[in-house]
C-alpha cells in the first residue's frame, strides 16, 4: 500500500490502525493441544505444549520438548518476540 501511495492517508498509519495488528498474540500452542488426541504419537501422555515468554526459559523448556519427542510424543513450542514498535508502518 505504501509503495503505491507513499503520500496516501496510510503512510502514518499503525498496524492497529488498518487492523492487521497480531496482538495480543494467541497461545497456539495450546491451540494445538486441546486439538490433539490424548495419545499423540506413540506415547500415552500426549503432545507436549508449552508457551514461552521469557528469554531465560526458553532453553530448559526446548529441552524438555527435545524429551517428549524422544518419548514418541509430539511436541510444540510457542515463543512470544517482543519488539520496538514504530511510529508507523516501516518497509
Amino acid at each position: 500500500m505504501n509503495l503505491v501511495h507513499p503520500d496516501g492517508m496510510a503512510y502514518s498509519a499503525s498496524n492497529d490502525d488498518l487492523h492487521i495488528s497480531f496482538e495480543p498474540s494467541q497461545e497456539y500452542s495450546g491451540i494445538a493441544k486441546a486439538a490433539s488426541r490424548r495419545r499423540f504419537g506413540t506415547s500415552e501422555e500426549g503432545l507436549f505444549a508449552a508457551r514461552v515468554v521469557e528469554a531465560e526459559k526458553l532453553s530448559s523448556v526446548l529441552a524438555e520438548a527435545v524429551e517428549a519427542v524422544k518419548e514418541g510424543r509430539g511436541a510444540v513450542v510457542g515463543v512470544v518476540l517482543e519488539e520496538e514498535k514504530p511510529g508507523r508502518m516501516g518497509f
